[in-house]
């Protein structure tokens, strides 16, 4: 075998290894999807996800999460999006002591999807009245409100009143389970239009399906979807 052969047999073998790697720590970190959900799970996971939806628009506009762990378990095993950590670092200690007074269903761990949706509840009342207050100052003064009327580290935000919801449509696709854990994507009109999608995951505790997360990302569409 000539030198150049033999480097070249290295590099492919190098490549090989690598590849193999990669697989390997892919598969580590991703486990394999669930099955498809029986018409039973299906089921559930709609009126589950009718049920969030509707507490989560009635608390973003009172800013109560009462009927919160109604819908919402703690699964300290879930992964969550960055913003939702960033909430808990700011307002988690008030968002352990108000999930302390609730009831209604189980908590779980003492952190999790529950409880980083309190401390997100909590972000977004504390800019609301913050972009409230500007407003009225700037008012006051005869001029527009600006950024710069806030605090820093306060973004604008606008409440959001109950008469401001439109009922959406609800079609849940790529829905599985299997034992006491299932997933599905919701769509807010037909999937094959493209739009937000909600990815979640569901967790059964004690016979009761909750929430254990869910994410918000937007789809070009998907033209296989089947009703």
């Amino acid at each position: 075998m000539t030198t150049r052969g033999l480097i070249l047999g290295i590099v492919v073998a190098i490549a090989c290894v690598i590849v193999i790697v990669a697989y390997t720590e892919r598969g580590t970190a991703e486990p394999p999807p669930l099955p498809s959900a029986g018409l039973t799970e299906q089921a559930a996971f709609a009126e589950l996800v009718r049920t969030e939806q509707h507490v989560l628009r009635d608390a973003i506009a009172s800013g109560d999460p009462a009927l919160y762990p109604t819908v919402y378990y703690n699964d300290p095993t879930v992964k969550m999006h960055p913003d939702y950590e960033y909430s808990l670092s700011l307002h988690g200690d008030e968002a352990r002591a108000t999930l302390a007074t609730l009831s209604g269903g189980l908590i779980g761990a003492t952190d999790g999807y529950l409880t980083a949706r309190i401390a997100s509840l909590i972000y977004g009342e504390r800019n609301t009245a913050a972009w409230e207050s500007a407003i009225a100052t700037a008012e006051a003064a005869g001029r527009q409100p600006t950024i710069d009327d806030l605090p820093d580290g306060f973004v604008p935000m606008e409440r959001v009143t109950a008469d401001r919801w439109i009922e959406p449509e609800y079609h849940l696709f790529d829905v599985r389970a299997a034992g006491d854990r299932g997933s599905a994507k919701v769509a807010f009109g037909p999937p094959e239009a493209g739009g937000q999608i909600l990815s979640y995951e569901f967790e059964r505790v004690e016979g009761r399906w909750y929430v254990s997360y869910s994410e918000s990302s937007w789809s070009q569409g998907d033209p296989d979807w089947k009703p």
